[in-house]
């Protein structure tokens, strides 16, 4: 009996810690030119900020699907800038993703917030997961457990 109980809670701890896991995040650029993104971490994550962050990337943007982290064979590097705040240029017609798994791994925890800047546009604003407040915009989801997060960038 005590068997067939480990099985079944081991099969438990898999199932259940396999819908925490796979968080995606992607952030595609559809617009005609580079856009300056900023991920903005909570006071907690400061101190494990490192100087540099390699961002997953693909040079093109396609469309967002459960197989869609197979094609990020690039990486973008997102430099450190200020205490809580790393910066990236993502250029135009590509892609980016944040892994939540792979983020965690290295120390680093979600982004609370994405600032978004097209120079040539003359527009800003903040991408956020929680309701947005004036100025702000919200990130879209699919998938079970709102498991996959994107944003495109016009």
């Amino acid at each position: 009996m005590s068997k067939t109980l480990g099985v079944f809670l081991c099969a438990l701890a898999m199932l259940v810690s396999g819908c925490t896991v796979a968080h995606f995040t992607y952030i595609r650029n559809l617009s005609e030119s580079d856009v300056q993104l900023t991920f903005v971490f909570d006071q907690d994550a400061a101190p494990s900020l490192r100087d540099s962050m390699f961002v997953p990337s693909s040079p093109t943007a396609h469309l967002v699907n459960n197989s869609t982290y197979t094609f990020m064979t690039d990486s973008i590097i997102a430099k450190k800038n200020g205490m809580t705040t790393l910066r990236l240029v993502l250029p135009y017609g590509a892609m980016i993703m944040i892994d939540k798994n792979t983020s965690r791994k290295v120390g680093y925890n979600d982004p609370s917030q994405i600032e978004v800047a097209i120079p040539t546009k003359n527009v800003k604003y903040r991408l956020v997961n929680s309701a947005p407040a004036a100025g702000q915009k919200q990130l879209k989801s699919k998938g079970a457990c709102g498991r996959i997060h994107w944003h495109d960038i016009y």
